[in-house]
């Protein structure tokens, strides 16, 4: 009888430990935290950016008589593999936690991070409008090897992506964004000109059919306010298509790209417009979308 009453005694004790733990736990925002790879340099491991001299003016001239070299930053190879892991949509702990509480919806949920997460988004939305300026653009590997071609300028392109995701015993919350800067060097080693676009939002993750739209669109605005930047610095679109280089990138080769502006995918099309024209909500329209009748 002693020994049951011992039991009961740190059965309680015990129990009374771990809800003052998930209390101070929820009040500190404890949580499963996701994040997005580390944010370096922009000229990390391809040049000093102490070599470069002041801008030569306002605007590249004659930007459709140049032929471009573009090399992708660390931060833009790293960051396009690591979005590209988030279309198979949750790896991991996260994957694990969607498979137990999400279910049937986890197919779903995968589609979702495709449509978000997608890489190919971000790729047309940055080379192709500077494909739109130029007589040719091409990537290559290092400074050398622009030094090496005939080319008269050199981007130095830098991608990173804000993923700050904290899953805690309350609530899901965070920042999510995107950061497209684009360096113009010439062959002096001067600082031709920069184009910057990029901000974070906080959506509301309680939602996840709500949020993963809000960051697609915030996506497709911060390629929009790159496409204006191009604009601003080498004056209106209208080269004639270039003939481009692949791009590469780790762990995957990804297809010539296509002259024209990044387009939304039918999906994508098709939940806009539901949301637009009817009362459903963003599930709704996603399965409506997903599963045409």
């Amino acid at each position: 009888m002693e020994y049951k009453t011992l039991k009961r005694q740190f059965a309680a004790i015990a129990l009374s430990i771990l809800a003052l733990f998930m209390v101070d736990a929820a009040r500190a925002d404890w949580g499963i935290f996701f994040k997005n790879p580390e944010i370096v340099d922009p000229f990390k491991d391809i040049l000093d950016p102490a070599m470069l001299g002041a801008a030569s003016g306002p605007k590249i001239e004659r930007a459709s008589e140049l032929s471009v070299a573009v090399i992708l930053s660390d931060n833009t190879r790293r960051h396009m593999e690591w979005t590209s892991t988030q279309t198979k949509g949750g790896t991991g702990v996260e994957g694990a936690m969607a498979a137990m509480f999400a279910g049937a919806q986890n197919e779903k949920l995968k589609t979702l991070h495709q449509l978000t997460y997608d890489p190919k988004l971000v790729t047309d939305g940055t080379m192709v409008p500077m494909s739109e300026h130029f007589r040719s653009v091409q990537i290559v590997n290092s400074f050398e090897e622009f030094r090496a071609g005939e080319f008269d300028l050199l981007v130095v392109l830098d991608i990173s992506f804000v993923n700050r995701i904290r899953e805690g015993f309350r609530k899901t919350k965070g920042d999510e964004g995107m950061y497209v800067k684009a360096f113009f060097i010439d062959r002096q080693n001067s600082l031709a000109g920069r184009v910057t676009a990029g901000s974070v939002i906080t959506p509301n993750h309680e939602d996840v059919w709500e949020v993963m739209p809000q960051v697609r669109a915030h996506k497709l605005q911060v390629l929009a306010e790159f496409a204006r930047g191009l604009n601003a610095l080498l004056g209106p679109a209208g080269a004639a298509a270039p003939a481009m280089a692949p791009i590469l990138l780790p762990a995957q080769t990804m297809p010539s790209l296509p002259v024209g502006a990044p387009a939304k995918s039918g999906i994508q099309q098709c939940i806009d417009a539901c949301r637009s024209n009817t009362s459903r909500t963003a599930e709704q329209c996603f399965d409506s979308c997903n599963h045409p009748r």
